[in-house]
């Protein structure tokens, strides 16, 4: 198999082999992220999705990203959400692993929801108001608009998801993870997105971003060690 667009128009310039219609088609994300996977798309598509729009309006593709330009060209940065996005590399066998899967954004997800890391995250969010059940999040399908715990998945795509989730309770009114792949660097990512950081959580902020940088580590080692488990069975 070939690799995502990048890899595309590599050999493209270096008169590589033709590349497989289909398999280009799967890895050309159609997510919400198309300027690549950074803390200021991600940013930008936060501040768009939680712009209050007629829920009537056109949905389409085409739409949204009409919708985004018009917030990139509309908002202020200084008025963009928080936002940050850390990556760590894959080894190669576990990068070949992950990218073999149909939709290797969904072995992210269940992977990073059912580390040993998050699980003292899943324990007390599964008692939050309107948390729905997560016994099930290691065999999710994440599709859109499925609950998962306080996260909805708001976007999907082969290399890309972005969940979104609200906790007014604890004054953290809206927020997005994402988390996406690049198999032409062997690269993971996770990003997060807060509509608004309340004055008592800014010196929080370095606490938050180790942490999130603790539980990519925990998804990085799922995956690592399924592939490795997947490699002693064949």
């Amino acid at each position: 198999e070939m690799v995502p667009a990048a890899i595309v128009r590599r050999c493209a310039i270096s008169h590589c082999q033709p590349i497989n219609a289909a398999i280009k088609r799967r890895y050309l994300s159609s997510g919400a992220l198309g300027g690549g996977f950074n803390k200021e798309n991600l940013a930008y598509f936060a501040a768009s999705h939680w712009t209050k729009h007629d829920p009537t309006a056109d949905s389409s593709q085409q739409s949204e990203r009409r919708r985004r330009r018009r917030i990139q060209d509309e908002v202020d940065e200084e008025e963009l959400p928080y936002a940050d996005m850390f990556r760590q590399r894959l080894s190669s066998d576990a990068n070949e692993w992950l990218r073999s899967h149909p939709s290797p954004s969904v072995v992210m997800a269940r992977s990073f929801f059912s580390s040993d890391a998050f699980a003292p995250e899943r324990t007390i969010l599964s008692l939050a108001p309107n948390s729905s059940p997560s016994q099930a999040m290691s065999d999710a399908s994440f599709n859109i608009g499925e609950t998962h715990l306080v996260w909805t998945v708001a976007v999907k795509s082969p290399l890309e998801m972005i969940l979104t989730w609200e906790l007014e309770s604890l004054g953290l009114a809206k927020g997005a993870t994402q988390l996406a792949f690049d198999p032409s660097t062997r690269r993971v990512f996770q990003g997060n997105a807060l509509d608004r950081v309340p004055q008592w959580a800014v010196p929080l902020i370095p606490l938050h971003e180790r942490y999130a940088e603790y539980l990519l580590q925990g998804m990085v080692d799922e995956i690592e060690n399924a592939a490795l488990k997947s490699g002693a069975t064949e």
